[in-house]
């Protein structure tokens, strides 16, 4: 008689490609919607010059960029992977979107899995916790709008590459007590390399360097041996972290004059945002089917401290939670991970530079670890009571948010229904009216 074969090893990956599995079934529907809003300045030029038809063309498509000062050509370039010209159709760009989100979750189980070997867990522990917290990213219905809202490719590019760095920089890392040399040239090439990938997909891919600092600062100083030394640490993550602050601090305007550009003053907009990261951690910790989507121009203005008067209660607790992270980072590393990973995620797009306020697209990236102290949390309830109810509950959450998923994606499969849905939802934003007014027109009404 042949032995059994010993499936446990194989479980995890098993329970990933399950999840990934679901997460196609679920999102599928949502690659029935159409361009929308962004899309069409962005897209338009592929049909600029009869199209994208030879090198000259290529390189004025993706040469033209105006979404940012690099004009992002990782992501123009990955457009004609679907189409050369314009118009097109939408369901060829959603489905590689779609395919991207799913490569990305792929990236981020194994960069979970690397930090978690990092912070001490035991392999079998480490699997499990990094499969589940991924599946929460996965199948959020938070990030159907990043999959699906087409032009949202290039946050989806930039965090596919940052997680790739990550990957390379931690696997890199494992040489550090055999062959030093060896270990400091593949983290050094993965943080050069990559954050140039991830910078010409979206600017905010200049955060990797910071990014994985944070991995380095909450890691327990008792496990996380040996560490790379203050020399490395400082040319790689210090110095990038001094541009990014440097390039901050040359866009600080001191005199109080509402953005020309803008409805809102750089104070104003300062101000507003602690509100807007702590609206962001209720979509993600207490997920829904839907919000305001696109039309958040309605954002009502914190003009100082006390107006409105939820403004100094949000700054406080986003402190205090800094403060938290930083002070708790060797008993709940995990936590402290996740909190300063998020913060630091949103520096470029939630601080003082002059974007629109609101964009549900911002968190792709800063949420990626957010998940992990809920998996670690219910690893370490299997300790103390068994793994049945553990097991339980993350199978509920799962449930939870493939279900949310699942509606949101039929919401996001009729473009015309979801911004009615979105202008009902947002009644006080020009945006909204203007769109509802469309569709109206169209109707012949």
């Amino acid at each position: 008689m042949r032995p059994r074969k010993d499936l446990g090893p194989h479980l995890a990956p098993i329970a990933l490609l399950a999840v990934l599995l679901l997460a196609l079934t679920v999102f599928i529907p949502a690659t029935r919607g159409g361009f929308l809003f962004d899309d069409y300045p962005n897209l338009e030029p592929l049909g600029h010059y009869g199209g994208v038809v030879d090198l000259s063309s290529f390189y004025s498509f993706i040469a033209g960029g105006f979404s940012g000062p690099t004009g992002r050509p990782i992501s123009l370039a990955s457009f004609l992977l679907n189409d050369n010209n314009w118009p097109s159709q939408p369901y060829s760009f959603k489905y590689t979107n779609l395919a991207i989100h799913l490569l990305c979750g792929v990236l981020l189980c194994w960069a979970s899995l690397l930090v978690l070997r990092v912070y001490g867990y035991s392999e079998r522990s480490a699997q499990w916790i990094a499969v589940f917290a991924a599946a929460c990213w996965i199948l959020h219905p938070y990030f159907i709008s990043t999959t699906f809202y087409i032009v949202q490719r290039m946050a989806q590019l930039a965090t596919l590459f940052s997680l790739a760095g990550m990957i390379a920089y931690l696997k890199g890392r494992e040489f550090l007590p055999t062959r030093r040399t060896l270990a400091y040239a593949i983290m050094a090439g993965s943080i050069a390399a990559f954050t140039l990938l991830a910078v010409f997909s979206k600017e905010n891919g200049i955060l990797l360097p910071l990014l994985i600092g944070v991995i380095e600062f909450c890691a327990p100083r008792q496990v996380a041996r040996p560490r790379p030394n203050w020399r490395f640490l400082s040319v790689f993550i210090l110095l990038p972290g001094l541009v990014v602050v440097g390039y901050l601090g040359s866009r600080l305007d001191l005199d109080g004059e509402r953005i020309s550009t803008r409805h809102f003053s750089q104070s104003e907009r300062a101000l507003t945002q602690p509100r807007i990261l702590l609206d962001y951690l209720s979509n993600l910790l207490v997920p829904r089917i839907e919000s305001q989507g696109l039309y958040r121009d309605d954002i009502v203005l914190s003009k100082d401290l006390k107006t409105p008067p939820t403004t100094a209660p949000a700054l406080f607790a986003i402190i205090g939670l800094a403060c938290a992270a930083i002070l708790l980072r060797r008993r709940m590393p995990l936590f402290s991970l996740a909190v300063l990973f998020f913060l630091v995620g949103h520096l470029l797009e939630s601080t003082i530079i002059p974007l629109e306020l609101y964009f549900e697209h911002r968190n792709y990236l800063p949420a990626l670890f957010l998940f992990l102290p809920l998996g670690g949390g219910l690893h370490a309830l299997t300790s103390g009571i068994g793994p049945r109810l553990p097991l339980v509950l993350a199978c509920v959450i799962l449930a939870t948010l493939t279900f949310l998923s699942a509606q949101r994606a039929r919401l996001w499969s009729d473009t015309d229904q979801l911004q009615l849905y979105w202008a009902v939802a947002a009644p006080n934003s020009a945006r909204a009216i203007n769109s509802l007014a469309s569709w109206y027109l169209r109707e012949g009404q």
